[in-house]
């Protein structure tokens, strides 16, 4: 082998969230889908390098799972890991919570806000 190189062996690919918890970062599975790395678009194939400027082991985080671990994020912070600006993440977020809304009923949303804030139903 070439002095530097490093010998490559076989690893099986994680297929569950526990086997990959806490394993080698950054993440070298960049075909998982929660991979920061790269979108695959699956209609058209086609693939989307969301860090064209860095390498892979130059990303402080590569893993959506590790950061939803986290807990709560700014959209300044999941803005800086996904290489999008703040006020994407924030378009991006009002589409999905329109999405989530048209799709529950009324009484069902108004339940769980109770439920989140802790309030009575009201009369």
């Amino acid at each position: 082998m070439g002095k530097g190189r490093k010998r490559v062996t076989k690893l099986r690919r994680p297929r569950e969230r526990a086997e990959c918890k806490g394993g080698e970062r950054p993440c070298p599975w960049v075909s998982c889908r929660y991979h920061l790395y790269l979108d695959v678009n699956v209609a058209t194939g086609s693939i989307k390098f969301n860090f064209p400027d860095r390498e892979l082991w130059e990303m402080e985080h590569s893993c959506a799972l590790d950061l939803a671990d986290r807990g709560e994020l700014t959209f300044e912070e999941v803005g800086n890991c996904m290489n999008l600006t703040r006020e994407r993440i924030r378009q991006m977020t009002v589409e999905c919570l329109g999405h989530l809304h048209s799709r529950l009923a009324p009484e069902e949303i108004e339940e769980r806000a109770r439920k989140e804030q802790g309030t009575q139903p009201r009369d």
